[in-house]
C-alpha cells in the first residue's frame, strides 16, 4: 500500500466518521489536534480503523501528538510502519 493510499483511506474514514460526509475544508495539512477533529476517543476510533482496514498495527511508542497532528504526518508515520515491516 502507498502512502497516497493510505492517505486517502484515512481521509475518507475522517469525513465519514469524524465530520459527518462534509470533507470540503479537510486538506493534507488540516491541524486535526488543534481544530478539535480527533481527540482521545477519535485516535483509539482511529488506531482501530487503522488496525483493522489498513492491516497496520501502530506501535504504543508511535502514538505520539505530533504524529496525528494532520493527514499528512499521520500518513508519513504509517508508510514509515509499513516500510519497516517489509
Amino acid at each position: 500500500m502507498t502512502r497516497t493510499e493510505i492517505s486517502e483511506r484515512l481521509q475518507r474514514y475522517i469525513v465519514e466518521e469524524l465530520l459527518d460526509g462534509d470533507g470540503r475544508d479537510l486538506t493534507p495539512t488540516t491541524p486535526l489536534l488543534q481544530w478539535g477533529l480527533l481527540d482521545s476517543i477519535g485516535i483509539v476510533s482511529l488506531l482501530s480503523f487503522i488496525d483493522d482496514n489498513l492491516g497496520v498495527e501502530v506501535p504504543d511508542d508511535a502514538v505520539r501528538p505530533e504524529n496525528f497532528e494532520t493527514l499528512e504526518k499521520l500518513s508519513l508515520m504509517l508508510d514509515d510502519i509499513v516500510r519497516k515491516a517489509a
